[in-house]
């Protein structure tokens, strides 16, 4: 199987499994992606774990009662203020 077009999507032999808008996470244990063609492994992502996952959704309700007041030209203030 030609696997050519994962180049072309960016993904890598190790990706992260979380990501909260600016920032990736990468857990500790990974999930293996298989080609059900010909077996071989396309690529694996990181599991989140519960604390990474806690995280990401504290910083979703953080973005969230921030967001209503970044608009235009505050926006890019308000991003790098959420970092």
């Amino acid at each position: 199987m030609d696997i050519q077009f994962i180049n072309r999507l960016r993904i890598d032999a190790k990706n992260p499994g979380s990501w909260s808008g600016i920032q990736a996470i990468e857990g500790k244990d990974f999930i293996q992606s298989v080609s059900p063609v010909d077996g071989r492994q396309i690529g694996s992502v990181s599991v989140t774990d519960k604390a990474s996952y806690e995280n990401l959704v504290g910083a979703a309700e953080h973005a969230a009662s921030v967001w209503p007041q970044c608009s235009g030209t505050k926006t890019r203030r308000c991003r790098q203020a959420d970092r």
